[in-house]
């Protein structure tokens, strides 16, 4: 999936089509590993150590590799879900669980919804 979004971006980007295979190609200039495999695997490039979707982008002669860990992640208690989820009881929460005194971080997420376009609201645009 993730070869299938590059593809299609770059393609909407520069208005060349990558083409997607399993082994690497002779005929392709540069290579680009999308995800773990063998071939980057070959290359010292895996998602060894990353943690929370972190990513690795690494480059060599001729050759690029994104990989990162897909495995799902929840993220820790507590977040606002909603807009009525905001206020001080987050805020205290938030510094019972982190020990910190500053602002929940991605606190006001929702704060612009109602006022965001429709097509940025409902994710049509980015």
């Amino acid at each position: 999936m993730a070869a299938a979004e590059l593809q299609t971006y770059v393609a909407k980007i520069s208005g060349a089509r990558l083409p997607i295979r399993a082994e690497p190609s002779a005929d392709v200039p540069v290579q680009i590993y999308v995800g773990e495999s063998p071939h980057a695997a070959k290359l010292g490039v895996t998602a060894d150590r990353l943690e929370h979707g972190a990513y690795r982008i690494a480059s060599g002669e001729k050759w690029l590799a994104l990989i990162g860990d897909d495995t799902d992640f929840t993220p820790k208690e507590p977040w606002a879900k909603n807009n009525s989820g905001r206020g001080e009881k987050l805020q205290s929460e938030w510094e019972k669980a982190s020990g910190l005194p500053f602002g929940v971080p991605n606190g006001g997420l929702y704060k612009y919804r109602e006022r965001m376009p429709e097509t940025l609201a409902s994710g049509e645009r980015e």
